[in-house]
């Protein structure tokens, strides 16, 4: 496959780190440049909206709103400043998101030509997949938990393609048998969640050139953090490698990433 356009060809909102807490209507009504606006009263139910929990929130407000706002960020666990500067008149409304995808996604993304569909296994509430949507991919987006499928459906209602939409939501178990709707798959991707058979399979699913793009915990987290409880979802030191057998390995490695120990891979299946 050659290599994907530098620019994805249904972009995202821009991303931000400042919050506008207001009401919609004031929020379309008086907009404030470069900020994202998710009602203070939505934000308990639209936490998969947020950016990481060690990222601090800027809150675009002040006086009451923005003590309640600073509150409720806490009560979430979650890093918050005041920002009542930021408030500033924009010359209309341009939407914005406070969420990231994966950080590894994010960057071999533009590495990879969005040729076909793609897999995205455990997808939980829908970021990678709607980010994968916006470079041109078709995706079907795997998970077993209905609550995490909705608000993934959620996510794709507000910030993806709206005249065309690119991701096919199915809820499943991928350990009971999963096949995928097509096995010509042009990426595969996984994040913080292992099931070795899935991987060994992958290159069975991708089609000649295609990309399996995975990132998990190691053992080292699991001692450092207690979790994942299970060994069962945590690796071994240098075991991703070998479990994407049949694979190129195009880039891989070990370490801390934001707070956690991961392993990351690129591999992709020969042409």
């Amino acid at each position: 496959m050659t290599p994907s356009a530098s620019q994805p060809p249904f972009p995202l909102p821009s991303w931000t780190d400042l919050w506008d807490p207001r009401p919609s209507a004031q929020a379309l009504g008086k907009p404030y440049a470069g900020v994202c606006n998710i009602p203070l009263e939505e934000l308990g139910e639209r936490t998969s909206e947020l950016g990481p929990r060690d990222a601090p929130m800027a809150v675009v407000a002040e006086g009451e709103l923005l003590e309640r706002a600073l509150k409720a960020l806490s009560d979430l666990g979650r890093l918050g400043t005041a920002a009542p500067e930021r408030m500033a008149p924009a010359k209309g409304y341009e939407p914005r998101r406070l969420w990231r995808p994966n950080p590894f996604l994010e960057e071999i993304a533009p590495l990879i030509a969005a040729d076909g569909r793609a897999l995205d296994c455990g997808c939980g509430s829908g970021r990678e997949a709607v980010f994968l949507a916006s470079w041109g991919w078709r995706v079907e987006a795997i998970d077993v938990l209905p609550k995490a499928l909705a608000a993934a459906r959620q996510m794709e209602a507000l910030y993806g393609i709206s005249s065309a939409p690119r991701v096919n939501w199915v809820e499943a178990d991928l350990e009971t048998g999963f096949e995928p709707a097509t096995t010509e798959l042009g990426l595969i991707t996984c994040f913080r969640y292992l099931h070795r058979p899935l991987i060994a399979s992958a290159a069975n699913w991708l089609a000649p050139g295609g990309s399996l793009v995975v990132e998990t915990f190691t053992e080292i987290h699991r001692q450092y953090h207690g979790k994942p409880r299970r060994e069962r979802f945590v690796l071994a030191e240098g075991e991703l490698p070998e479990l994407a057998a049949g694979l190129e390995v195009r880039r891989y490695e070990e370490g801390w990433h934001a707070g956690a120990h991961t392993a990351r891979l690129w591999a992709s299946k020969p042409c």
